[in-house]
């Protein structure tokens, strides 16, 4: 949620710069929808941890779950993109690997801590 609102106050500082003005009505709803992603990302962590904090999922699988789930998000997002800009499957299916590279990077490096934790040792 932080990273989107910083990537719209990003956005909105560009546009000023670029035209003198912040984006307004439909290039407001644009912006929005081009960061739409970063917010549907945190979604379901969100609604996971709160069934988890319902006491209906165990919080270990409540994050596996989501991390699982914004994994796979990325790399759609990474093929539907390669797609919109005129790419080749092949391609496209790249930029979806990419994602998932890149995603399982920032996801690895911020949950091992809690990843590790948890972790219990084989017999």
């Amino acid at each position: 949620m932080g990273l989107w609102l910083a990537t719209i106050a990003a956005d909105q500082q560009a546009h000023g710069v670029v035209y003198g003005r912040l984006a307004r009505g439909g290039e407001l709803w644009s912006l929005l929808y081009r960061t739409s992603p970063l917010l549907t990302a945190a979604i379901g962590p969100l609604v996971l941890v709160g069934l988890a904090a319902l006491d209906l999922l165990p919080l270990v699988t409540a994050l596996y779950i989501a991390v699982g789930v914004d994994i796979v998000l990325m790399f759609v997002w990474g093929l539907g993109l390669g797609r919109r800009m005129g790419a080749g499957y092949p391609a496209a299916l790249l930029s979806g690997l990419v994602n998932i590279v890149i995603g399982g990077v920032l996801v690895g490096s911020s949950s091992w801590p809690v990843i590790r934790t948890h972790m219990h040792p084989l017999p």
